[in-house]
Formats: structure tokens, C-alpha cells, sequence
């Protein structure tokens, strides 16, 4: 689709508007492709704190909210699934082929792939509340 960087904003503030103890509500972004950094001390529709965007060079640019960019989404986020209201105005094409055939054909046609996890700094949380006392991270790496 054809979205604004304003409009990309708004989804990634959208994406953490109902963030509860370590926990972000059901409408968390998954995202490639950009790095967000979010306050969760900051009060709903304030907490991003930036955006980047990778190019075509596969470098990081600040997000421009003037600028239009081509992302790729599923039809369920277009049709304003968990809320992402922002994207139904936008240009889109969608593709005759399912998400799943549309990733394994881009692997087999890269021939690469690196299972090695690779920690890419995409989402950084600022001021998360300190975890109580026995209880354990929701985000277990094991």
C-alpha cells in the first residue's frame, strides 16, 4: 500500500496506546523494515518517540510525515483490523497470493536464509514499569 509517514505515525502510536505492565494489548505492530522507540510513561498518542525507516540503500532514515511510502500489510490490517483506522484511505494492491506462498517464494528465490537470530534494535521501550516482585517476564527468550 501507499501510505504517509503520518499515517504510519499514527499506527505505530495506535500500536502501543493500550500498553499495560509489560504487556502491550492485543493491537502490537509487528513490523519489519523500521525501528520505533516508544515511552510507555508517556501518555496514549504521545509515547513514540521516532521512527526510522529502512531505504532502498538498507539504511535507517528518519521517518519523513510528508513523504509517501510503499509498504506491504495483510488485507485484515487494511480492512481496520485491531483498530489500524488509518489504513483504510490508503492506495493498495493486493496481491493474488497468500502471505505464507508469498514469503516461501521469496525465499526459495533469494536462496539465503539466515536462521541465526539477529537482534536488529527494531523496537526499543523506555520507562517500562520494573516487573513484581516473583513474577516473570511475558516476553520469555527460552
Amino acid at each position: 500500500m501507499k501510505i504517509t509517514g503520518e499515517k504510519l505515525m499514527k499506527a505505530f502510536e495506535h500500536s502501543v496506546v493500550e500498553y499495560v505492565e509489560h504487556e502491550f494489548i492485543a493491537s502490537f505492530l509487528q513490523m519489519s523494515g523500521f525501528r520505533v522507540v516508544f515511552d510507555v510513561a508517556l501518555k496514549p498518542g504521545s509515547r513514540v518517540l521516532s521512527v526510522e525507516i529502512r531505504n532502498s540503500q538498507n539504511l535507517y532514515e528518519k521517518l519523513n510525515l510528508q513523504k509517501v511510502y510503499n509498504v506491504v500489510t495483510s488485507e485484515w490490517l487494511m480492512k481496520n483490523g485491531d483498530g489500524f483506522t488509518m489504513f483504510k484511505d490508503c492506495e493498495a494492491k493486493y496481491l493474488q497470493i497468500p502471505i505464507l506462498d508469498a514469503l516461501t517464494n521469496h525465499i526459495k528465490k533469494s536462496k539465503v536464509l539466515n536462521p541465526s537470530p539477529v537482534h536488529e534494535g527494531r523496537i526499543t521501550v523506555h520507562n517500562v514499569f520494573p516487573l513484581k516482585k516473583g513474577v516473570p517476564p511475558l516476553h520469555d527468550n527460552n
